[in-house]
C-alpha cells in the first residue's frame, strides 16, 4: 500500500513545471501557502510520523522543514564547487547536472542509480549533454529561435533535444518564459556563474526567427 501525504508549502518556492501546451503557473502572493500531494511507502510514512512526534512538529511541518534543509544542502554544494573550481567551471558542472536530472525526469527508471551501466540510458544522457553544449558553443552560435522550435515541436517531446532545451530555457531568464520550467533553487547561481555571454546565446536561441524576406 502507498500512503498519500498532503502538505502546504509557500507558493513563492513552488514555481511548477510547464506541461506542453499549458500555461505558466500563476505568481502567488508573498507568504501564500499552497497544497502539495505525493505518495510514500508505509515504511517511509512511519519514519516521518516517528520523527515528527519526537520533534513535536506536525507531519506537514516536519516534511516542509526537511525539504527546506535539502535545498540548503544544494546551496552548500554550490559553495563547495565554487571553492574547488572557478565559477564558470562550477556553473557548467551544475548546468550539466540539471541536464542529467531532466533526462531522468523524462525517463524515470529503477536503475537510475547505475545509469552508467545502462547502455540506453547512458546514450540518452550523453546526447542530452552534447546537445546542451552545442547550444552554448561560441564557435557555432545557435540559430535564432532554434530552442523555441524544439519546445514547440511535438516530435521532440521526451527526446534529448527537449531535455537540453528545457535547461537552456530555464537559464535564459527570458521574461516570456519565466515560470514555465523549474530546474531548482540554484538557477540564478548557475546563470551568474556561466556568464552574460553564455546566457546571451541561450536567449538568442529563444528569440523569434526573423520574418521571411519579401
Amino acid at each position: 500500500m502507498i500512503y498519500k501525504v498532503r502538505i502546504r508549502m509557500n507558493r513563492a518556492n513552488d514555481t511548477g513545471r510547464k506541461r506542453r501546451g499549458g500555461w505558466p503557473a500563476r505568481t502567488a502572493e508573498p507568504g501564500e501557502r499552497v497544497p502539495m500531494s505525493f505518495r510514500v511507502t508505509p515504511q517511509f510514512k512511519e519514519k516521518l510520523d516517528r520523527v515528527a512526534k519526537k520533534s513535536g512538529r506536525s507531519l506537514a511541518q516536519e516534511i516542509e522543514l526537511r525539504l527546506e534543509r535539502s535545498l540548503d544542502e544544494e546551496r552548500h554544494l554550490a559553495e563547495a564547487l565554487e571553492l574547488a573550481f572557478d565559477r564558470q567551471v562550477a556553473g557548467l558542472m551544475l548546468a550539466i547536472g540539471c541536464v542529467l536530472r531532466e533526462e531522468w525526469l523524462s525517463h524515470p527508471t529503477s536503475e537510475r542509480s547505475d545509469w552508467l551501466s545502462d547502455p540506453k540510458a547512458f546514450r540518452a544522457v550523453a546526447e542530452s549533454i552534447n546537445l546542451w553544449l552545442e547550444l552554448i558553443d561560441p564557435t557555432t552560435p545557435t540559430k535564432a529561435g532554434a530552442i523555441r522550435a524544439i519546445l514547440d515541436d511535438s516530435n521532440t517531446e521526451g527526446t534529448p533535444a527537449e531535455t537540453a532545451a528545457i535547461v537552456a530555457t530555464a537559464l535564459s531568464d527570458v521574461e516570456e518564459w519565466k515560470g514555465w520550467f523549474d530546474i531548482g533553487p540554484l538557477t540564478s547561481t548557475i546563470r551568474g556563474w556561466l556568464g552574460a555571454a553564455v546566457i546571451g546565446r541561450l536567449r538568442d536561441g529563444l528569440a523569434l526567427p526573423p520574418p521571411p524576406s519579401e
